[in-house]
This record gives C-alpha cells, structure tokens and sequence, in this order.
C-alpha cells in the first residue's frame, strides 16, 4: 500500500508552516486520509478476501494520480 497523507500527528507536524491547505489542495478530495480508512484497506489485503492480489502497490492517494 503507497501510502498517502494521513491525518496522524507526525504528518500534522511535518506540514507546519506550509498550511494544510497547500497539502491537500493537489487531492482530489482535498482531506488527509484518515488512519482508519487505510487500515480498512490493509486489513482487506491481509485478509481471504484479499488473497489473490500479490505484487502490486496499491495507492491510497485520495486522487493524486487521477489529477
């Protein structure tokens, strides 16, 4: 999983200064992702669901790449 900007407190740190906004603006759904949400997808993968996905980054981007 590539992981993303998540809303926990280092990354609320590193971006200090700069603005939140400037972070998320290149988003397309302009938030920070919450921890829950990418635990959700981990949580799939690891599980039987999720068995037959292998070798693949899977980007949780909030629609980085789709801009």
């Amino acid at each position: 999983v590539l992981h993303p900007v998540v809303r926990l407190p280092l990354a609320q740190r590193q971006f200090e200064g700069r603005g939140l906004d400037a972070v998320i603006q290149p988003h397309a759904w302009k938030r920070m992702l919450e921890p829950s949400e990418g635990a959700d997808l981990v949580a799939f993968l690891l599980g039987p669901a999720g068995s037959g996905i292998t070798g693949f980054a899977l980007p949780i981007d909030l629609g980085w790449t789709a801009r």
